[in-house]
């Protein structure tokens, strides 16, 4: 195997596995938000290996609530789209409940910042990206779908597309749920934390040309806060593709959706205007 491209100095963990047309790599590096080593996984199309010229967009895909950064690439056709699309997909690890937000009563627990700042940082330093908005989505499901959005909308400059799947658009009604309090206190001693670290609230970061695609199946107990989402999107005029789909809050939903968002990354990265879900 060809491993050139591999970091030398800051790879400390590393384990690669060969797929049909892909590569799947799991790397570990020092995050500065965190001060800790976080891991990733990392998925490379082939044609990385065989064009040594070329550069490459990428999708950051954030796991849902005591997820894993390797469940992208085990339970879902990942590698293969990545191969057919020339996309690179990194998948970071959001440990068990971090809802990838800033603390307000944990200083060290700063994972809005790992996921907007550290991990595209290190992963263009070491990967030959498109550096650029343009060149970056992201997307997500459950707590990944609220990281996903609630990061990208924030850090238009990074984010030029940003999605969602199944996601907790809005926390606020499930605030004993899932270890959201943790990191915020209880809602009712923190109102203002809460409200302000939440998707729902933040639409107003939207950045003109910035592409917004996000979905939820119809069984799903994420179904209100994604329609309340979408209805206040079209309040503000905002661009964006809401789709519903049949479904539950699952690995069955989640399989096809992966390939709907790659076909949503790919029109984006292309300039397409509209997405129209396979």
């Amino acid at each position: 195997m060809n491993s050139q491209h591999w970091p030398a100095v800051l790879l400390l963990a590393w384990a690669t596995a060969l797929v049909p047309g892909a590569e799947v790599a799991q790397v570990t590096f020092k995050s500065p938000a965190l001060g800790i080593d976080k891991k990733l996984t990392v998925i490379l199309p082939r044609a990385y290996a065989t064009d040594a010229a070329a550069r490459f967009p990428v999708v950051y895909w954030l796991d849902g609530y005591a997820g894993s950064d390797e469940r992208w690439a085990k339970q879902t056709s990942l590698p293969d789209l990545v191969d057919r699309d020339g996309i690179i997909a990194v998948c970071p690890d959001g440990t068990v409940d971090s809802w990838y937000i800033d603390s307000t009563i944990h200083p060290e627990h700063r994972y809005e910042t790992f996921i907007w700042q550290d991990v595209p940082t290190w992963v263009d330093a070491h990967y030959r990206t498109r550096a650029t908005a343009a060149g970056r989505g992201i997307t997500g499901l459950s707590m990944g779908g609220h990281g996903a959005m609630f990061a990208g909308l924030r850090h238009p400059e990074v984010f030029g597309a940003v999605a969602s799947m199944s996601g907790g658009l809005d926390i606020r009604p499930f605030a004993d749920n899932w270890g959201i309090k943790n990191w915020l206190g209880e809602i009712k001693d923190h109102k203002q934390d809460w409200d302000e670290h939440t998707v729902i609230t933040q639409l107003d970061h939207v950045k003109p040309g910035q592409a917004i695609l996000f979905d939820c199946g119809t069984e799903d107990f994420f179904l209100a806060v994604n329609r309340f989402t979408h209805a206040k999107l079209d309040a503000l005029k905002i661009p964006h593709t809401y789709q519903e789909f049949p479904g539950g809050h699952s690995w069955d939903y989640w399989k096809l959706a992966v390939v709907r968002h790659m076909a949503f990354f790919a029109a984006a990265f292309n300039g397409a205007k509209a997405v129209t879900a396979p």
